[in-house]
């Protein structure tokens, strides 16, 4: 990968185990990588070759997803965050940046929540703070797709990705969609059923550290509308905003060098 010290390692935390990629020297900062649903550690390869020089930078899959463990249950925000703090602890590390993209966005916010003192900074990228119905459709779609044939979750992946891909995406996708656990897809159903994804907004008034909330563009696939983004940040304490216009969800894939320069920009301002 052409990254400094880059290690895989299972590490055992909260009664599993997680696969986690440790890269750069152990005595820098520590940045922690944490991903989207369905995705794994490697969708942050190109940040992590960008920041191994300056950083350490710990990137795990997490539990349901890649190479981690997938158990049945437990797959809470607070369940994933409590992974985190085992694993940190694991590796003797006192202090993160968590930088969340999807999914991992809210593991990070929630990490921050509970761990103040852990926490120097924190970066949401395009964070779905929003979970309506259409997220709830998406989500059993998404469910259904990986529980069925290869060929059918391939042909589902492509239509809800058909402006955005190849066929060498969609079938990663796909396959990345099906390695993943039941538990994720379950666990955020539950969560818009029972009614605690309102709570989002509210856990960021716990968030205490500087936060840089960046958002994709809506009308290119971002998650987070305009009204949602700034929502996030009345509610945040040390609020920061980047739009990424004409830009989809995954921002630190589409425009990787300018994701790396914003971020570092954020970064160098806590000296």
């Amino acid at each position: 990968m052409g990254t400094n010290n880059i290690q895989e390692r299972r590490i055992q935390t909260n009664g599993i185990e997680l696969n986690v990629v440790i890269a750069g020297e152990p005595t820098n900062p520590a940045l922690l990588l944490l991903h989207g649903l369905y995705d794994r550690w490697d969708t942050w390869d190109p940040v992590i070759r960008a920041f191994s020089g300056r950083f350490q930078v710990i990137a795990p899959d997490l539990r349901g997803h890649g190479q981690s463990d997938h158990p049945k249950s437990e797959y809470s925000p607070l369940d994933y965050q409590a992974d985190i703090v085992g694993l940190l602890d694991q590796l003797e590390v006192q202090q993160v940046v968590p930088i969340g993209h999807s999914l991992g966005a809210l593991v990070a916010e929630y990490f921050a929540a509970e761990n103040p003192d852990r926490t120097r900074a924190v970066v949401l990228v395009d964070p779905p703070f929003e979970q309506t119905e259409q997220t709830r459709e998406w989500l059993q779609i998404l469910l259904d797709a990986k529980r069925k044939s290869e060929e059918e979750t391939f042909e589902t992946v492509k239509e809800l990705n058909i402006m955005a891909g190849d066929d060498a995406e969609w079938k990663r996708q796909t396959e990345w969609l099906r390695a993943t656990a039941d538990g994720p897809f379950e666990e955020m159903i539950a969560m818009i059923d029972d009614g605690r994804a309102a709570q989002l907004y509210e856990v960021l008034r716990r968030v205490t550290p500087p936060t840089l909330l960046i958002q994709a563009d809506p009308d290119s696939g971002g998650t987070l509308s305009d009204a949602s983004s700034e929502i996030a940040l009345n509610h945040l304490q040390e609020g920061m905003h980047r739009r990424f216009d004409n830009t989809g969800h995954s921002i630190h894939i589409e425009r990787t060098d300018e994701f790396v320069q914003v971020v570092s920009d954020f970064l160098e301002q806590l000296q």
